[in-house]
């Protein structure tokens, strides 16, 4: 299982890369970003 607090971290993560490296940047790499996140969050389980 996933830890809702490794969840919400993740999204924390993201959010910071968002708005902070690349707001103005295209959804696809933001999207890529959240893919990856799931994935690493499924290989933990």
């Amino acid at each position: 299982m996933v830890l809702v607090r490794d969840v919400v971290y993740n999204l924390l993560v993201v959010m910071n890369h968002w708005f902070v490296v690349a707001p103005d940047a295209s959804m696809n790499s933001s999207i890529n970003d959240i893919r990856a996140l799931i994935q690493l969050g499924k290989e933990r389980e």
